[in-house]
């Protein structure tokens, strides 16, 4: 079996470039290390993420999402991995969030 050398370069480009062109439209969800938000009641995750590349279902999502906060006021982060494992985004966690 003979191969095209500028074929199989030319696939091995247009694999890449997909493969880094839907990589880059995923969401990508930031849950800073401090986080200052007003007194309330119940605290969603859409409240104190950043985001970028963020489409309006993933939004709805984030809005859905209530968060459980310990007594000394970090956010419980095997709670919230458990309530963000459906969302078909990148999450970057920090070690500790305190609100």
């Amino acid at each position: 079996m003979k191969f095209d050398m500028n074929f199989d370069i030319k696939l091995i480009l247009i694999v890449f470039f997909w493969v880094d062109f839907s990589y880059a439209q995923k969401a990508e969800i930031t849950l800073p290390s401090a986080i200052e938000i007003s007194p309330r009641e119940t605290i969603r995750l859409y409240d104190v993420v950043e985001t970028k590349n963020l489409d309006e279902s993933t939004l709805e999502r984030l809005k859905e999402v209530s968060l459980s906060v310990t007594e000394a006021g970090y956010i419980d982060r095997k709670d919230l991995i458990h309530k963000v494992k459906g969302i078909n985004s990148q999450f970057r966690l920090s070690n500790e969030s305190k609100i």
